[in-house]
């Protein structure tokens, strides 16, 4: 018989080189590891799944938001403190491509983090982050530096795997971000997307950006509305590593 077991993992050996947080979203507790930030009557919540999934709601009203932020911010870029940011989500449509969403890293997280029809995140941030707009099928990747932005839309001209990435609503997509330090004051930003039959692919690299205007940042998992229809955002897990 094959040996099906767990293989070892020496935590304590991680634990001294990386701080991690990780959730299956097994439960949901507001102000615990996550805040909800909703308008009217935007909501997370956490029910039977395999594995575990928390579904974040909009209201039914354009441009009302929910999202759910790590409660407090635990990750600074700087140099050597490398970033790993992973996720497994699912962009269900209630109005054929009117939801807008941004999974990711960022300072502040707050309501409008994305702004109204398909104006994309907001000018002003730390961090970097996966993102889809009002009306539109692809993902768009951006690295924010303060008012300094660098983003892409992940069409077939832009991904390295040369095809679009796009979302298929109700389909669960893999998401990854690594941020490389390579100085006091320069990062590299790597993209990754993989559907669950495949391993993650990089789809999209930004160099030598600047973060001299680098803060406290946190998780944030943000939907809103983009007509009067509840949008969703599932969330399966997510997990965060960075170099201490």
């Amino acid at each position: 018989m094959a040996d099906k077991r767990l293989p070892y993992i020496d935590a304590s050996a991680k634990l001294a080189q990386a701080f991690t947080f990780i959730d299956d979203f097994t439960t949901y507790v507001d102000q615990d590891d996550w805040a909800l930030v909703a308008t009217n009557s935007g909501s997370a919540s956490v029910g039977d799944a395999v594995g575990g999934v928390v579904v974040i709601l909009t209201d039914s009203a354009d441009n009302d938001d929910a999202a759910l932020k790590q409660t407090h911010e635990t990750l600074l870029l700087a140099n050597d403190k490398t970033i790993r940011f992973d996720c497994k989500a699912a962009v269900t449509e209630g109005d054929t491509d009117k939801a807008n969403v941004l999974i990711g890293i960022i300072n502040a997280a707050a309501a409008d983090d994305m702004g109204d029809a398909s104006a994309g995140p907001r000018a002003d941030f730390s961090g970097a982050v996966f993102y889809k707009v009002d009306g539109g099928d692809n993902w768009n990747v951006m690295y924010s530096d303060g008012t300094t932005q660098t983003k892409a839309e992940l069409s077939a001209e832009n991904s390295k795997t040369g095809t679009a990435i796009s979302r298929t609503s109700g389909t669960f997509q893999k998401f990854a971000i690594e941020l490389i330090p390579t100085s006091t004051t320069k990062v590299n930003i790597n993209f990754y997307v993989g559907e669950l039959t495949g391993d993650l692919k990089l789809v999209h690299r930004m160099t030598d950006k600047t973060f001299a205007s680098a803060t406290e940042m946190q998780v944030e998992l943000y939907v809103k509305a983009g007509s009067g229809t509840v949008e969703t955002l599932s969330v399966d897990y997510v997990a965060v590593d960075q170099l201490r």
